[in-house]
């Protein structure tokens, strides 16, 4: 918000857009960390990932720099996987940059799809089936043994200090755990460095592929009330700011009863908009069902920072428009526009 309001070319414009960038880098780590542990929020599609990766091939380039030979070798007729498209992507850039300073940045960097049918690999933790496989392979440094033993591990780098997170090849590991497959490195000191990524076949059609535009696609629902529902006070605060530069009118509660009494008391509520890990007895699910019931016409959209992998979570999920945290001003005001534009759940349950 400091950013959008300060005068362009102040210094105190410059400190805002510094702590954003930090904030963004503090919320790739969290990412990374998720992803490892198989509790990242994922939006998986069935898709092709040569079209993905013909897509990534420029900023791929540039993540690499000029004196990296890019070599793409997409097999035709892939087979299609359920995947998160973005999670794709960076793990692959990942791999990349990895590559990059493993070859001091000059050499050849090799990436490829197949289909494989796998059978009990040694050393894979995988089981028998169809898959794609994405390898990245370099011709840098390489690893030792103890090195490759420990690659995988959060935090573990052979780069200098402050030259690495030690995230980049968990985060890939991760990704691939949770898209029903693995990731396998083979490495050489002094050879170098092959990474394969093992994605299970998907036999279901073709997601639609669509990129969101950059910046608001229209002005906020004349009118709208929007029940904010967020326990943390900073948060909370922050948000409801958000919401009045964008046009709503905000009603705020702390918790799910708070929020229950102000729906009984206030009828004109278009949107729920709820944090779904909440205190007093009631997760944001609770109260998005309670709520539901009661008010058949009422919009609601959930948002949290962490995805649980209970059964009620994820169905919870596909009850309720849903946006991760932590979200830019633009993406919220996508979501809003999108919620608010669909029909009462009675309409589509009819």
């Amino acid at each position: 918000m400091l950013a959008t309001a300060l005068p362009e070319r102040s210094a105190a414009k410059r400190y805002a857009e510094a702590a954003l960038r930090a904030a963004a880098r503090g919320g790739r780590l969290t990412e990374h960390l998720l992803a490892f542990s198989r509790r990242q929020e994922i939006r998986p599609q069935t898709v092709s990932v040569n079209d993905i990766l013909s897509e990534t091939l420029i900023l791929c380039q540039k993540t690499v720099g000029e004196g990296v030979e890019l070599e793409v070798r997409l097999q035709p007729g892939i087979w299609a996987c359920h995947i998160d498209p973005a999670q794709f992507e960076a793990a692959i850039l990942n791999l990349a940059a990895n590559a990059r300073d493993a070859m001091c940045r000059s050499g050849r960097l090799t990436i490829a799809t197949e289909n494989v049918i796998a059978g009990d690999i040694e050393g894979i933790d995988l089981i028998a089936g169809e898959y794609v496989v994405v390898s990245v392979t370099d011709a840098g440094c390489g690893m030792t043994a103890d090195e490759l033993a420990r690659a995988f591990e959060p935090f573990f780098t052979t780069k200098e200090v402050g030259k690495g997170t030690g995230l980049g090849l968990s985060q890939v590991y991760g990704f691939a755990k949770q898209s029903g497959g693995t990731a396998r490195i083979e490495s050489r000191r002094g050879v170098g460095t092959t990474v394969r990524i093992y994605m299970p076949r998907d036999s279901g059609p073709l997601a639609e592929h669509a990129t969101p535009a950059d910046g608001l696609s229209g002005a906020a629902t004349s009118g709208a009330t929007i029940l904010l529902v967020e326990d943390d006070p900073d948060v909370r605060e922050m948000i409801v700011g958000v919401l009045s530069d964008l046009g709503y009118r905000t009603l705020v509660a702390r918790t799910g009863p708070e929020a229950l009494a102000i729906l009984d008391q206030e009828s004109s509520v278009d949107l729920l908009f709820t944090d779904v890990v909440m205190p007093a007895g009631i997760s944001g699910v609770d109260l998005a069902r309670t709520a539901a019931r009661s008010r058949p016409d009422l919009k609601i959209l959930l948002t949290s920072g962490y995805a649980g992998s209970e059964p009620e979570a994820q169905s919870a999920r596909r009850e309720f428009p849903f946006i991760a945290k932590p979200y830019r001003t633009p993406a919220l005001a996508r979501k809003l526009m999108e919620v608010l534009a669909r029909p009462p759940l009675r309409q589509r349950s009819a």
